[in-house]
Parts: C-alpha cells; sequence; structure tokens
C-alpha cells in the first residue's frame, strides 16, 4: 500500500471555492486527492452539534429531541459520532457537481461544513468540521461501500487538521435513496467507520443522512 502525501490549499475565483485535500494509505493504486468545488450556493451556517447525553449541547451547537435527529433536512448532512456521543449538522456548500480530476476522481462531489470561513488557504492544520462526499459519474439509487469505485467520503472532525477518510480494511456504507440528476436532487443515508490519516485511529459514524441539489 502507498503513502498519499496529505495536503489543503483554497484558491478564491469569484464565487468559487476550490477546496483540495488529500487523502490516505488505504491501498487504492491511484491517487485518492480530493477535488472539492463549490460554487458558493446556499447560505453556509454554524453547525448543530446535539450532545445525546442531554445536558445541552457544546459551543455552536443546540439541543434536538429523537424525532427532529430522524428527518433528513433539505441541503444538510447530519450524523452521530459515536466516540463523541454528539449529532452533528452542517450546511452543504453548494450543489453536487460533476468533477474529473483522475480516474479515481471522477463524479459528483459535495462539501458540508460547519462554517465558511473555517477553510484557511494552505493550511489543513485549521481544518475542522467538514465533511464531504465523492459519488460516481454514473449514480443511480443504490449502496455503495468502501469498495466502490470513484466513491469518496473525508471528514476533518472536531480536531482541528485531522482528516478522516474510507479504508477498505474499515466498513462503510452509503445508500442512495434518490438521485434526481442535473436540476434535481440527492437524498441518502451512511454509516461505518473511517480512518484517520497517517494513524490507526478509527472513528464510528452512524444515523448519517444528507440531501442536497444537483448542479
Amino acid at each position: 500500500m502507498k503513502k498519499i502525501a496529505v495536503g489543503a490549499a483554497v484558491i478564491a475565483l469569484g464565487l468559487t471555492l476550490y477546496f483540495v485535500c488529500g487523502s490516505q494509505d488505504d491501498g487504492r493504486d491511484d491517487s485518492s486527492s480530493l477535488l472539492l468545488d463549490s460554487a458558493g450556493e446556499g447560505t453556509p451556517a454554524a453547525d448543530t452539534r446535539d450532545d445525546s447525553t442531554g445536558e445541552g449541547a457544546g459551543e455552536g451547537g443546540v439541543t434536538a429531541d429523537d424525532e427532529s435527529r430522524n428527518k433528513i433536512t433539505a441541503d444538510t448532512v447530519s450524523f452521530f459520532l459515536d466516540r463523541e456521543r454528539a449529532n452533528y449538522t452542517f450546511p452543504v456548500m453548494g450543489n453536487f457537481r460533476k468533477m474529473s480530476a483522475t480516474t479515481e476522481m471522477t463524479g459528483y462531489v459535495a462539501n458540508f461544513a460547519a462554517k465558511f470561513d473555517v477553510i484557511q488557504a494552505g493550511d489543513q492544520s485549521k481544518l475542522s468540521n467538514v465533511i464531504s462526499i465523492l459519488l460516481p459519474t454514473d449514480v443511480s439509487p443504490g449502496t455503495y461501500t468502501e469498495r466502490s469505485s470513484n466513491f469518496m467520503v473525508q471528514l476533518f472532525g472536531q480536531e482541528a487538521g485531522t482528516l478522516y477518510n474510507l479504508d477498505q480494511n474499515c466498513s462503510f456504507t452509503l445508500t442512495v435513496d434518490e438521485w434526481g440528476g442535473p436540476g434535481g436532487r440527492v437524498r441518502g443515508t451512511f454509516s461505518g467507520e473511517l480512518k484517520a490519516d497517517g494513524t490507526s485511529t478509527i472513528i464510528s459514524i452512524s444515523d448519517g443522512r444528507f440531501e442536497a441539489g444537483i448542479q
């Protein structure tokens, strides 16, 4: 298995954000750096962090009841992070957009972030609360796993600068429930494990849900 260097860079071109982050030592043959392209559509908002212990939310978060946690909110991603026993909701930074960078990085990509300004140009150490999803070019309702081609999930969690990725030794499943094609919407669920880049640390995600537009 080869080691892929991890990097992050942001280039502002009008309202267009290009966010590049590297990937993991997961045994894939092609470079698995992921180019995330967001046209600045929608209004990024503060993250929602729900403390499952019922003692109140962490800084910048709000509490929510069980019913609201089970709903998919338009233009957001939500998930429960088992290690922190907390539920997170991030707004999408734009629609899913088609991209082609390498053989492994071809498809529809979107990133969701707690705050737009959390992304610092050229300084991955400051990135936190960002989750990115790449779906294959020929998306259709169905299930994708850690071994699917042109499928990636990457997360910068609460600890700034630590990137978690799919790994072929960690089970992860994302199900696309609805795919409307360009001009339509995508909706789905996900759960599984992500591995920290360059370490053996693994985190578990459950009750993941997302919905966004498609460009």
